[in-house]
């Protein structure tokens, strides 16, 4: 094999969390908007995002069978997510992935500082001066007091990328994380610029339980990229979409800005 091919991965399925219950509170924790949900670490699946994980563990086990490998956030709601998902494997099957599990901190959700569970109007309200930084520095680059930029995650989903890409060559890898995790993940491997990843969290964002699929890109040994087979796939009719299914550590800083 030639010095410069990078080896990839199989395929790489990532997997959205399910929904979590909206928050009613309005005390800079939870937000004031009814029906928003307030997403921590410890927060667990909601109803709907329960049955939204079993609708992608069903889906998985009929079309994605066979894993070598699971990644998943450390955050509650991502773990039961993938509990569900491993319930509906055999029982062999349950043993031997949570045998190839990684537990990773590097897939967790978005640290949004100060402006957590807030949307566009309440930051805009209690912290002006993270309005007008938000104004200089876009959407992709902000990065709140005591938070993150979404810069901050890609270059976390970089480091296990190469991680995948340097212990899971030629296998088939599982991930369970969050939506702005999953949008970063697909900005790398498709060597998207922060423009069209903003404009794909507008347009297209991952809904909670989603699945989206990657494989090698042919002829692309030497760069290593990967190619999107599926994104965002819907296992789930109507009746278990979320009313707010954005991508909450997103939507705070894109409701008022303009990608083109």
């Amino acid at each position: 094999m030639s010095a410069n091919v990078i080896e990839r991965p199989a395929r790489i399925v990532v997997v959205r969390g399910g929904d979590c219950p909206a928050s009613q509170r309005a005390d800079g924790i939870g937000s004031s908007r009814p029906g928003r949900p307030s997403r921590g670490a410890s927060t667990s699946l909601s109803e709907r995002g329960k049955a939204q994980a079993d609708a992608a563990a069903s889906w998985l086990a009929a079309n994605e069978p066979d894993f070598d490998a699971v990644f998943v956030s450390p955050w509650t709601r991502a773990a039961e997510t993938l509990d569900r998902v491993l319930a509906a494997q055999p029982p062999n099957e349950q043993h031997r992935l949570v045998a190839q599990c990684r537990v990773d901190e590097r897939l967790r959700d978005r640290d949004l500082g100060i402006t957590a569970a807030m949307d566009y109007w309440e930051i805009a309200a209690k912290y002006p001066d993270e309005v007008r930084r938000l104004a200089l520095d876009g959407p992709y680059y902000y990065r709140p007091v005591g938070g993150e930029s979404w810069a901050d995650v890609s270059l976390r989903c970089f480091s296990i990328l190469n991680t995948m890409f340097r212990d899971r060559a030629e296998q088939r890898v599982l991930v369970v994380t969050h939506g702005i995790v999953a949008l970063s993940l697909r900005k790398i491997l498709e060597r998207l610029d922060d423009k069209q990843v903003i404009r794909l969290a507008r347009e297209a964002p991952p809904a909670p339980g989603s699945i989206t699929r990657y494989e090698p890109l042919p002829r692309q040994a030497e760069a290593g990229r990967m190619s999107t087979v599926d994104w965002a796939i819907v296992p789930y009719g109507p009746e278990l979409a979320s009313p707010d299914a954005g991508v909450e550590q997103v939507e705070p800083v894109l409701e008022p800005m303009d990608t083109n």
